[in-house]
């Protein structure tokens, strides 16, 4: 088989951490310049986009990773979109095995004299009943 043109979705994902840093880094950079070439001389806009832009970096950075196919794959699995839950987790499978038509519980009946059984009786504390 021939092989893909293109970028994988891996590829671009690492190919956009290099970018995220030319964008975040070219304003400081020029600031930087800007001040070595005309010392006294400071641009207000280049000082605004340069502390805008560095800022922005870890943002940017979150959002790349976030966007990796793998880091997306966990979240659809943990959030459950786009695919079947695992019904056991949810609860939706019972004891033995087959499924529930819903997330009621099945009701507990415990017999009348499980108290006794259990060795509990009723114990006097000497304060008023309510």
């Amino acid at each position: 088989p021939r092989p893909r043109r293109g970028y994988s979705a891996e590829t671009g994902a690492r190919l956009r951490y290099p970018l995220i840093l030319v964008i975040c880094w070219t304003f400081p950079t020029i600031n930087r310049l800007q001040q070595v070439f005309q010392h006294g001389e400071p641009i207000f806009g280049l000082y605004v986009m340069t502390t805008l832009t560095k800022n922005l970096m870890g943002l940017l950075n979150a959002l790349a990773f976030a966007s990796t196919p793998a880091v997306r794959r966990e979240w659809v699995s943990l959030l459950g979109i786009g695919a079947a839950p695992d019904e056991a987790k949810l609860g939706m499978v019972g004891n033995d095995g087959s499924p529930r038509k819903s997330l009621e519980m099945a009701p507990v009946s415990a017999p009348a004299d499980a108290d006794a059984e259990a060795g509990l009786e009723d114990v006097d504390l000497g304060g008023p009943v309510d």
